[in-house]
């Protein structure tokens, strides 16, 4: 197990002044499979004798909080991404810049609100129902906290002219590997070599991209999630007393712009799909997949 902090800047007036400790841990877990020699009247087989891995049952998910058929959104404001890690504010400003892209390709019309923009509305709706804190005790009031909610996607409506508002988040998950391989929220990305590690499996701490739309009566529309990259790579062959696990740079997380594509179409794939592009995230991913080989070949054509 191991862990990177950031520190960042002192928190809002009135909470905190002390600097916040944002720590990301790229522990993962192991489960080793042993191999033995069985004999045979013929041969000897091998076989795998360690213990079999679990198999994930996953209920059928449904990123539709209203039926389809009542969704009749057609301007959508979208929400800054506050990933509260410096650096990763460059990948989190595209991942939104993508997700822009996306929306109006597929029909809607999108508003990008900035983060002064947004950090006002949101003052003000904490100002008008008198802090979000109990003076008494300093903790969060949980009616205060709703109160302000509801009177910020009231005001954004308001005052952006759109229908609904699109919060994109980024999350730490654990995301369950097998045989050097991760699976998590419809992504998959090899973190060690599968030679080496057939057989074992375990878990990683990885990033995914949640996206959820909230109608200006703050009625929730749709949520979905994209996974983004794991945190650290798996080292089977690790000294005994070394970390198995090495991190991956902070700077790097968000770079690749074919995996934060792939993540953002995962996480808006039936509500682009809403528009008519399609009645599948599935077809959403092709789509993108097609128009990304499209654009490099292009680009190779065109270089000097």
């Amino acid at each position: 197990m191991g862990k990177f902090t950031f520190r960042v800047g002192p928190e809002e007036k009135g909470v905190s002044q002390r600097s916040r400790e944002i720590t990301f841990s790229w522990e993962g877990d192991v489960r080793k499979s042993r191999l033995c020699l069985l004999p045979s009247a013929v041969t000897l087989i091998l076989v795998a004798c360690g213990p079999i891995p679990p198999k994930l049952y996953m209920p059928e998910a449904n990123q539709w909080r209203i039926p389809p058929e009542r969704f009749d959104v057609r301007t959508i404001c979208v929400l800054p991404i506050d990933p509260e890690v410096k650096e990763l504010e460059p990948g989190a400003e595209n991942l939104r810049r993508i997700a822009v892209e996306e929306l109006e390709r597929a029909g809607f019309g999108v508003v990008p609100i900035s983060k002064e923009g947004w950090k006002t509305l949101a003052d003000r709706a904490a100002a008008d129902v008198g802090g979000v804190f109990d003076p008494e005790v300093g903790w969060l009031d949980v009616d205060r906290v709703e109160e302000a909610r509801q009177r910020f996607n009231r005001s954004v409506g308001k005052q952006y002219r759109c229908d609904a508002s699109l919060a994109l988040t980024i999350h730490v998950v654990r995301a369950p590997w097998r045989d050097g391989v991760a699976k998590w929220d419809g992504s998959e990305e090899t973190i060690a070599n599968y030679l080496l590690t057939i057989g074992d499996w375990g878990w990683v701490m990885a990033l995914s991209l949640h996206a959820r739309l909230v109608g200006a009566n703050s009625e929730e529309l749709y949520f979905c999630t994209g996974g983004l990259r794991t945190l650290g790579k798996y080292n089977p062959l690790a000294a005994p007393f070394a970390p198995p696990f090495q991190p991956v740079k902070a700077e790097e997380l968000l770079s690749p712009e074919l995996v934060s594509h792939r993540a953002v179409l995962l996480a808006l794939g039936l509500l682009l799909a809403a528009r008519g592009r399609g009645s599948t995230p599935g077809a959403a991913l092709q789509e993108g997949a097609l128009r990304g080989k499209t654009a490099r070949h292009k680009q190779a054509v065109t270089a000097p």
